[in-house]
């Protein structure tokens, strides 16, 4: 769960789900985080790659596949 707390330490992201499969060596990482609607795509983008430098590095692994889906909250209720 740390690099779900990491990626939604910025506050353009308000939840992050995370999913490893494959050897951990070299797993496979699904990400998928929901953003506030005034995120911007540039800085969401090196927040993430950031993210994911942190945690290969502190995890001691490169991910193989790395997919990232980025959703836009239109509002609250």
């Amino acid at each position: 769960r740390a690099l779900e707390r990491d990626l939604t330490g910025d506050p353009a992201g308000t939840r992050a789900r995370v999913v490893l499969t494959g050897a951990p060596p070299h797993p496979d990482v699904w990400i998928r985080v929901d953003l506030t609607a005034d995120a911007g795509a540039a800085g969401v983008r090196e927040h993430v790659h950031a993210a994911v430098r942190r945690f290969a590095a502190t995890a001691g692994c490169q991910p193989a596949h790395l997919d990232v889906t980025a959703r836009i909250e239109t509002g609250r209720p």
